[in-house]
Order: structure tokens, then C-alpha cells, then sequence
């Protein structure tokens, strides 16, 4: 393929049924609203021009015949060219935006989401900064073939930006541009240093999408705090940045992300009052009789797909069930306890994830036989550097709640 621009290599024709999703604009075409595509035989990650069921031609879009979700719309401007200065006007415009957040070089925050997939007009691709290197996830063949112009567009858009590393997730492979950065590479969140496992860790080395949220529940006031699937518990540190008597166990059952934990912790001089323990997270909660003044629990996702929901919301049930029943309550003093818990389910929407509450709730009550007066103080989302898109709510995978728990 040639660096200055990417081909158009062929044409999908769209069956009349699909009209609705035009006229949303939605970026998303499933397979079955394809008619026909010509030639018959395209290829993963070809980007080709869309037509509409009258012949005409009405976007560009990365093809991928592998998958149900088929083709990911690029432009509605079917005939543009995808150039060098196509894909720098994309990124340009993520990184404008991004600046107006008070986040980047300069910032007390050099850790961000420059692009965020469709809400950024760039369907399937991640790109997160950690102060010069850019780490860019491609969940699209299109978009990793497209990793040499999308590296020059990243270095005329963000000059800022020195080194990345493309990583196409399907497959785990990897391609690095520009001078070697090592890994765990350290970055600021609200002036507090953390590490970013780039080559080690999970996603992009970190998780960029909770900034707000950790800033947020550090002003609620807690002694003892529980943080559940802590990872390299940055829920933890900067807790314990803010709160200079407390103390926080952080559960995890991966080894490595809790060495990284114990590094975190060492840099920002709170290692004597953060406890790491490598446990899952539902066995600890079964087998503890410690109580907790605040709990974070904020798990992977336990559906990626629409078949699993319901037996994702009853394990969600389960865990706040658990969660709410290691709290520190009490029926004869005036003490309030607080769960900070969240999903990144896409298949489960906010008005589950609040039903799910109330069933939490009622159990905890059956099963301990005073049901705990549950107040929600704060509905929690990604950080606006991850912004939803009007037309794609599937990009609105991040929810949760702030609860104060006490006892009448």
C-alpha cells in the first residue's frame, strides 16, 4: 500500500433495510443489511465505498467480512481521499479537543485518550498518550494496515507525540515507531506519577477512562479502603495522596499488576499504608470478615455479548451483594459507609446496572437480615477525554455509581 494515501479497492451495496442506520448516521453496518459487494471476494481490513439499495454512493468505510459488525464508516463524504492530510485533520481536531480539558504536556495530567474510536470519527482505533508516546490499538485490519500514514498523521498532529506502538488486538501483534521507550513508562494524573505496562499490562499499559471518577471518590471521607480488581491500584494511590491517614487494601489476582502496584505506590511515598493481596476478588469476599468504611469494586467485563447479560447481571448482583455486607455499618452510631462500583459492560446498559442495585441490595438485606438504606450520591462515567458520540451509544460503555450505605 503506498504511505501517501489509502486506495478505495472496492464497493459494498446495502439492502434497502438499512436505510434507518443512513439516515442516524450511525458508523456501524452489519453483515446482513450487505446485498452484494463487488468484487465478491474482498479482503479483511479493505477500505471500500458504500452505496445505498438506489445505487448511491454514500460513504467510506473498513471492511471486515470476518465479523457480523461488517463495515466501520470513516467518512459520509464518499469520495474523499484518504491521504496524509485526512487522517492529520482527524487527529488534529481529537487533539484540539483534548487540549480544551486542561490535559497533556504542560498539564498536571500528561496520561489521555487522544482518540476514542468512533466518537472521534476514527472507528476502531484507540490511540492513549503517556506523555510522548502514543499507544494505538487497532481492533480493525483496516486500521492497522493503515499504522504507517496513521504514525506520520500522529507526528504532524501531536508534535508532542515521539515514539508509539501499534498493537492490532485481534491478533497481539505489534509494530514500535520512533525511539524505544521503556516499559513501565511513567506519566502524571492530577500530578501524581503512575506506570504504564505498555509491553506487560492490560490494554494500553493502563486505565485512562477512570481519571475523573479516581479524583472524584477521593473526597469521600473513609479510613479504610478496599479497592477490588485494583490492577495497579490507582484507585488506591491517589486516595491515599488525598488522605494522608488512610489506608487501602488492594486485591488483584494478577501478580504482576500488583508489583507494579507496590512500584506506584513506592515512587509516590504511600507504600506503608497501601496492602496489596493477590486474591479473587469473590473469594476474598466470601472468606473476609474485615469491614470497610469505603469499597471500589470496578471488575472487567463480565459480558461482551447480548447472550451473556443475564448471567452477567446476576454475577454483578452477587459481587455488590458481597461488597455491601464488608461495609461498616452500624445500627446504634451515626456512621456511613460508601461503595464506589461500576461496569464496562457494553451490553449492560445503565438502567440495568441500577436494577441490578436495587437486587444487591434486597439480598444483602436477606441474606443479613437488616436491609441497608442505600443512597445513590453520583452517577460515574469515562472522563470526557473518552467521549460518547450522539449517534453511537454502544460507545457509552462505562458506568457507575456512588453510594452512601448506612443503617436507620
Amino acid at each position: 500500500m503506498p504511505s501517501e494515501t489509502i486506495p478505495v479497492e472496492g464497493e459494498v451495496h446495502l439492502k434497502e433495510d438499512a436505510a434507518p442506520i443512513i439516515l442516524n448516521r450511525h458508523p456501524w453496518i452489519y453483515r446482513h443489511h450487505i446485498a452484494r459487494t463487488n468484487p465478491a471476494n474482498l479482503q479483511e481490513g479493505q477500505t471500500v465505498r458504500v452505496f445505498n439499495a438506489k445505487g448511491m454512493p454514500i460513504a467510506l468505510a473498513h471492511y471486515t467480512p470476518s465479523s457480523t459488525l461488517a463495515l466501520r464508516i470513516l467518512t459520509w463524504k464518499p469520495f474523499t481521499h484518504l491521504d496524509l492530510s485526512f487522517w492529520t485533520q482527524r487527529l488534529r481536531t481529537a487533539w484540539n479537543l483534548r487540549q480544551t480539558l486542561q490535559i497533556g504536556p504542560g498539564t498536571p495530567t500528561t496520561g489521555f485518550r487522544l482518540a476514542h474510536a468512533e466518537a472521534d470519527h476514527l472507528p476502531g482505533l484507540i490511540i492513549d498518550v503517556y506523555e510522548d508516546l502514543a499507544i494505538a490499538l487497532c481492533y480493525t485490519a483496516g486500521m492497522w494496515q493503515a499504522r504507517n500514514l496513521l504514525f506520520q498523521a500522529l507526528r504532524t498532529a501531536c508534535s508532542f507525540i515521539q515514539a508509539a506502538c501499534f498493537l492490532w488486538v485481534p491478533t497481539n501483534q505489534t509494530e514500535y515507531f520512533g525511539p524505544e521507550r521503556p516499559s513501565p513508562y511513567p506519566f502524571k494524573e492530577h500530578g501524581i506519577t503512575f506506570l504504564a505496562d505498555w509491553k506487560e499490562g492490560q490494554k494500553s499499559g493502563f486505565f485512562l477512562d477512570q481519571r475523573t471518577n479516581r479524583l472524584r471518590i477521593a473526597q469521600v471521607p473513609a479510613h479504610r479502603l478496599l479497592d477490588l480488581f485494583a490492577y495497579s491500584a490507582p484507585f488506591s494511590i491517589t486516595y491515599l495522596k488525598h488522605n494522608p491517614h488512610a489506608h487501602a487494601l488492594a486485591i488483584d489476582s494478577s501478580a504482576h499488576a500488583l508489583d507494579l502496584a507496590r512500584e506506584t505506590a513506592k515512587i509516590n511515598g504511600v507504600a506503608d499504608r497501601l496492602t496489596c493481596l493477590r486474591a479473587r476478588a469473590f473469594d476474598f469476599l466470601h472468606q473476609t470478615t474485615e469491614q470497610f468504611d469505603l469499597i471500589i469494586c470496578d471488575p472487567p467485563a463480565f459480558a461482551k455479548h447480548e447472550q451473556h447479560r443475564a448471567r452477567a447481571l446476576r454475577a454483578y448482583t452477587t459481587l455488590n451483594r458481597l461488597c455491601l455486607q464488608r461495609l461498616k455499618t452500624s445500627t446504634t452510631q451515626n456512621h456511613t459507609a460508601f461503595l464506589a462500583t461500576f461496569s464496562c459492560s457494553e451490553v449492560i446498559r445503565p438502567e440495568d446496572f441500577r436494577r441490578m442495585l436495587f437486587h444487591a441490595v434486597h439480598t444483602c438485606g436477606k441474606v443479613t437480615g437488616t436491609i441497608p438504606h442505600a443512597q445513590i450520591l453520583e452517577r460515574l462515567h469515562a472522563a470526557p477525554d473518552h467521549p460518547e458520540h450522539v449517534f453511537h451509544p454502544e460507545g457509552a460503555y462505562l458506568k457507575g455509581f456512588l453510594l452512601a450505605i448506612h443503617h436507620l
